[in-house]
Formats: C-alpha cells, structure tokens, sequence
C-alpha cells in the first residue's frame, strides 16, 4: 500500500483540494491551517480516543473474523490513518499524553 504523503492532521484545504477530497466545514472557514490547528486540545484528544477505539475494533474483528477484507481495512485504517496521525502529532508536540507511547503497528499487529 502506498503511504499518504501527509497525516490527516496535517491536511489543509489546499491538500484536499490537490487530491480531490472533501474538506471538513473547520478547513473551509479556515483555509490556511492544518486540520490539527483547527482543534483545542480537548477535541484532539477526543479525536485521537475515536480514531484509536476505532482501529481497535476493526483488530479485534480482524482477528476473530480472519478473513482479508477485514485485515486489509485494519491495515488501511491503522497505517494510512492512525499510524502517520500519531508520528504528526509526536513530531509537532501535539499528541495527547495518555497516547505517548502507543506504537499502532506493535499494538495492532494481526
């Protein structure tokens, strides 16, 4: 699978515009920034805590299913998706403390 160039984080309206995705309501008010700046710590981390639980589900389905579909959307959604967002936010000194040490790939492993 090829790695997205940016976190979804990351992203400003420019980027979705240059992929031709749909940009949430906050980058459209707010053109120049990063999803990421349009968030108060309280909505970062309530984002990080779904996202997580999120990949966590699709793990726990992906191991008691087996089937590849499954794995290949866990793989999706904890590589292309939990995986860059937690590296972002580690590298700009964002990420939520109580996800400071979690590594999707060791935690999510099939």
């Amino acid at each position: 699978m090829k790695q997205k160039e940016k976190a979804n984080l990351e992203m400003t309206l420019a980027d979705h515009e240059k992929c031709g995705s749909t940009p949430p309501k906050e980058l459209r008010d707010n053109p120049g920034k990063m999803v990421v700046e349009t968030m108060d710590a309280a909505a970062l981390l309530a984002f990080m805590q779904s996202e997580v639980a999120h990949v966590a589900q699709m793990h726990k389905k992906a191991k008691e299913l087996g089937d590849e579909r499954t794995k290949e959307f866990l793989i999706l959604m904890r590589d292309g998706f939990l995986g860059p967002n937690v590296a972002f936010l580690r590298r700009i000194g964002r990420l939520p403390a109580e996800f400071a040490d979690l590594d999707p790939a060791r935690k999510f492993a099939l």
